[in-house]
């Protein structure tokens, strides 16, 4: 388990901001509730769901429970699947990243550590003022972006999560800012309001967008690179959240073998492999493989 302090941190109903938390690495009960979830859930829900599993504090609340993992600012739930990463998987990140010099297009392979992936501390408050209209709101969570994904959901025949997230469908940019855009400004207006709004204010959004990205603690998402074939030196951004996703999905034929070894020749009970840490795990597998290397060799 690790303490650490949230970049961004929890606001109680008082305005208070609490940054202390600690999460734990994921163990194979958790591994085995991602690997169940419907290919259609939306990668927020996702989020939620693991983060309810693994945190066991944030401020006051032991364990926080999914109103609080909800209300957490979406750099901070960002933040957190990086520790849950490292603790869980450790600090290397491999990626297939795609030139983007005209005509070249290379496919490369990048590892760096996530360690070097960082968030600068901004405590969260409870409201913020876009000048100079003066209009209030507060900065994004982890249940905006839940609720958003349900409406992507509805909207879509398809698609959907299995290390990602619901992209696309009916609904426009602009329905999709204005609907954020109401769930962030204070006092939430209907959406007849919103939208007239962004009628009448043309760039509210996107200022309102980037004064949201000046006050949040966000994850340094930038690598550099430089292509092999063609040598342009360039940057991409890393999307966490579905990395550590796909990463976890890619894994899941290496966790049912290894339940099914550690089943087959210990004889443990189902309950006490999936209680052990995912790297607790893999070191009894590996032992156990070495040891019928050496008896059958």
């Amino acid at each position: 388990m690790a303490e650490l302090l949230l970049p961004g941190g929890w606001l109680d109903a008082a305005g208070s901001c609490h940054q202390e938390a600690a999460i734990r690495p994921a163990c194979g009960e958790d591994e085995e509730w991602l690997y169940g979830l419907p290919l259609t859930t939306p990668e927020p829900a996702v989020v939620t769901g693991l983060l309810t599993r693994c945190l066991t504090r944030v401020g006051p609340h032991a364990p926080p429970g999914r109103d609080v993992v909800r209300s957490l600012p979406v750099g901070d739930r960002e933040w957190l699947i990086l520790r849950l990463w490292r603790l869980t998987l450790g600090d290397r990140v491999e990626l297939v990243v795609t030139c983007p010099q005209r005509g070249c297009g290379t496919r490369m392979d990048l590892d760096f550590a996530l360690e070097g992936l960082v968030a600068e501390p901004r405590p969260q408050r409870p409201s913020y003022s876009l000048d100079p209209i003066g209009l209030r709101f507060r900065l994004p969570h982890g249940d905006d972006l839940e609720a958003l994904g349900r409406a992507l959901a509805e909207e879509e025949s398809g698609g959907g999560v299995s290390g990602g997230g619901a992209s696309g469908g009916g609904a426009s940019e602009t329905d999709r800012a204005a609907a954020l855009l109401g769930r962030c400004m204070i006092p939430p207006p209907s959406t007849a309001e919103v939208t007239a709004l962004l009628a009448r204010t043309p760039g509210l959004w996107e200022g309102m967008a980037e004064e949201m990205r000046r006050h949040s603690a966000l994850v340094d998402r930038e690598f550099d690179a430089v292509c092999p074939q063609c040598e342009r030196e360039f940057t991409g951004e890393f999307d966490p959240i579905l990395a550590f996703l796909t990463e976890m999905m890619r894994r899941r034929p290496e966790f049912e073998r290894d339940v099914h070894l550690l089943s087959l020749h210990y004889h443990w009970p189902l309950s006490e492999i999936l209680n052990l840490a995912r790297s607790r795990r893999r070191r009894y597998v590996r032992l156990l493989l070495d040891q019928l290397d050496v008896a059958t060799g």
